[in-house]
């Protein structure tokens, strides 16, 4: 694969650190910001949240009001990140 010189590598975050979250009793209970095409978007509002039977599931809406799907898989420790 040929390197993106405008996206340095080691730029872009591994996918269990594409989401910051608050925690306090456990990892990922409450998202505050998400890693969408090279920048670090806030998250405005936690629109559902629920636990799936791999980790945990939220759709979260950013400031532009675009709303995101975040997938936390508790057993490879990895976020996946979806415009909805």
């Amino acid at each position: 694969m040929i390197p993106n010189p405008l996206v340095p590598e080691e730029n872009i975050p591994h996918p269990r650190d594409i989401v910051i979250c608050r925690s306090s009793s456990e990892y990922a209970e409450t998202p505050k910001e998400l890693y969408w095409e090279g920048k670090w978007l806030n998250i405005k509002e936690i629109v559902i949240q629920s636990r799936t039977t791999e980790g945990k599931f939220f759709i979260v809406k950013a400031p532009n009001e675009s709303l995101f799907t975040l997938i936390y898989n508790q057993i490879t420790d990895q976020w996946l990140v979806q415009l909805k």
